[in-house]
């Protein structure tokens, strides 16, 4: 009896673990890059890749001037995967939960920091590709339908991120590679802000 409980149990794991969900983005490099580089040129080591959506309506309001907060604000995350130590983008990341089904057939984009940590980080970049109707072949850059088996999903190629046909935000190419920018400084009018802030808390007290 308690044998056959247990080859039930196992089973229905077994069941369980096949019917889960998961959705699989895969990146492909070629073998001399693209390279992450920080805005002097130098190469990224050990820096973080978030993968996620955005809606058009928020993106519409970034710019190259973007700091992490307004990004981290709007950036709907599938996944995360530390770069290579030498700066590479490539690799594979995975949603198995069922939240995955929430980015079908969505916008793919790129958030990639010189740091493992947004907290530390101090460049940044966006990336996507600018012709969302028409990328290059072989590219959709969308996230695929989650069927709800494992192993659903698709590749994208970075090098329609270095081949002009791409949207950075904030972010730039040079060459093979993907160049960082600083993460802008507050603002003059929000430090000001802030300062009187401080003030009036001051005086009422």
């Amino acid at each position: 009896m308690m044998t056959k409980k247990t080859l039930f149990s196992i089973s229905t794991a077994l069941a369980l673990t096949v019917s889960a969900q998961a959705t699989t983005v895969s990146l492909s490099a070629g073998f001399t890059g693209p390279f992450i580089e920080n805005s002097d040129g130098s190469r990224v080591n050990g820096g973080l890749m978030l993968l996620g959506t955005i809606t058009d309506a928020a993106v519409a309001g970034l710019n190259t001037g973007s700091d992490i907060a307004s990004i981290m604000a709007v950036f709907q995350e599938f996944g995360t995967r530390n770069t290579s130590a030498t700066g590479g983008l490539a690799g594979s990341v995975t949603n198995v939960s069922a939240a995955a089904d929430a980015f079908n057939g969505q916008q793919i984009y790129l958030w990639v920091l010189n740091t493992g940590d947004k907290g530390t980080a101090t460049e940044h970049a966006l990336l996507t590709v600018a012709d969302k109707a028409n990328p290059s072949a072989g590219d959709d850059w969308v996230f695929p339908t989650n069927a709800g088996g494992v192993g659903d999903g698709n590749a994208i190629a970075m090098s329609a991120l270095i081949a002009g046909r791409n949207q950075l935000l904030p972010g730039g190419t040079n060459g093979n590679n993907l160049r960082l920018v600083l993460v802008p400084e507050p603002s003059g009018a929000m430090l000001a802000g802030l300062a009187g802030l401080a003030l009036m808390f001051r005086r009422r007290r």
